[in-house]
């Protein structure tokens, strides 16, 4: 965008996804700490950044700003690869700052609008389901 005036009127709606993104990134460590030691997940750990993932127009905005970043390393054909943010020196993500809300809500189980995500299979991979739990945090309203 050149035009001063047209970036100033979209700035309330990166403050919107701003505060979205601290409502789901909030969510999500709660429910990493009810999940307690049964969730195994971190650095390292990356068998959800591979494939196809949903990404919406405010995930496609957030990523635009990191996108700049690491311009040069993403290409339309990956779909088995890992995603090309993922670092593989230190298995973490180049834009974690800017990931789309697929990213920042897979692990634990939570609910999203009513929603159940189910956990990542890889997070939970030495507990019976049971253990896990349904999701008791609903990251649409941030509790």
């Amino acid at each position: 965008m050149t035009d001063t005036g047209e970036r100033a009127l979209l700035d309330p709606l990166d403050e919107a996804d701003e505060g979205l993104v601290h409502a789901v990134d909030a969510a999500m460590a709660e429910a990493v700490c009810l999940a307690g030691p049964l969730f195994w997940c971190g650095p390292g750990r990356t068998d959800c950044c591979r494939g196809q993932f949903p990404v919406n127009l405010l995930d496609a905005r957030r990523l635009q700003r990191g996108l700049a970043v690491l311009e040069g390393r993403f290409s339309s054909e990956h779909s088995d690869e890992p995603c090309p943010a993922l670092d593989p020196a230190t298995g973490r993500c180049d834009l974690y700052g800017w990931r789309p809300l697929a990213c920042r809500t897979m692990g634990p189980p939570v609910r999203i609008g009513g929603i159940d995500l189910p956990p990542c299979p890889f997070c939970f991979d030495a507990a019976p389901r049971a253990a896990v739990g349904s999701p008791s945090v609903d990251a649409a309203k941030g509790h």
